[in-house]
């Protein structure tokens, strides 16, 4: 089954990264173009803020087990597994391009 971008912030995320930077950062270089056809969500850019400010050091987020849900939250200066899951991912299975065919984005 193919993939369907994941929501509407799938578009809406850009970001630049200086060339020379990322000359020396050859591991964040090859995540961010990987990262390009993954399933992500807004939990994902906020670890990705979170681990700029602490880069290169990961960063320490939020445990959101004690929300009830199963989100697993990945910065994107790292591989996003192309096996996630939409729960792993924290979108809605009523969401889910994965899951729901009829998903409305």
């Amino acid at each position: 089954m193919r993939r369907r971008p994941a929501g509407p912030f799938a578009w809406l995320f850009y970001a630049l990264f200086p060339r020379r930077w990322l000359a020396t950062q050859p591991a964040v270089e090859k995540a961010l173009a990987t990262n390009q056809r993954r399933l992500v969500s807004p939990f994902d850019v906020h670890a990705t803020l979170r681990h700029l400010l602490s880069f290169p050091e990961r960063p320490t987020l939020p445990d959101w087990r004690y929300s009830g849900m199963n989100v697993q939250p990945r910065s994107l200066l790292t591989i996003v597994p192309s096996s996630r899951r939409c729960e792993q991912a924290g979108i809605p299975l009523d969401s889910c391009p994965c899951e729901n065919a009829n998903a409305r984005f």
